[in-house]
């Protein structure tokens, strides 16, 4: 059966006395402990006092006047000016566009690129070319053994409940 809640009187009286235990210099675990006995409820409701006595400690925060409010227009506040809008970024072109590859540009560009390379760096990007099928393959078979060894550690965890369950 759940606990009845306290009454607005009752609550007032319990932060009352968690402010003396504090000043006093009780430890907080005495303090719930001693509290929670006398007003019949559990320490973490205790903790749930105290903690909302911090929340009501705390000064709210100040809130910034809008620029077109009749505050802004008086005298000069104190602190920062606000904040001017920003403006988007505006984003380069593309190097490449469609009529550029149409003119047949962007093979110019290709073309280029090819000429700076040597003999030997296209026999081994060639070489290198003919190794990826097999970089895939291994990559899938790891990640298939990597599934098979979780597969196997979550059949022994299983099995050493089983036998926990029967050596009790």
């Amino acid at each position: 059966m759940p606990k009845a809640k306290l009454t607005v009187e009752k609550r007032a009286a319990l932060r009352e006395e968690i402010k003396r235990g504090l000043k006093a210099g009780t430890p907080k675990t005495r303090i719930f402990e001693k509290l929670a006995k006398k007003y019949g409820v559990s320490p973490e409701t205790i903790r749930y006092h105290l903690n909302g006595l911090k929340k009501k400690a705390r000064p709210e925060p100040k809130k910034r006047i809008a620029q077109g409010s009749p505050k802004a227009a008086g005298a000069p506040t104190k602190g920062k000016a606000p904040r001017k809008a920003k403006r988007a970024v505006a984003r380069q072109a593309r190097k490449t566009s469609l009529k550029a590859t149409s003119n047949g540009r962007a093979n110019l560009r290709v073309a280029d690129a090819v000429r700076g390379l040597t003999a030997k760096d296209l026999e081994r990007a060639l070489e290198a070319r003919k190794l990826l099928p097999e970089i895939d393959a291994s990559r899938a078979s790891a990640a298939d053994l990597r599934g098979k060894t979780r597969e196997a550690w979550l059949h022994a965890a299983r099995l050493k409940r089983q036998f926990k369950k029967l050596v009790r």
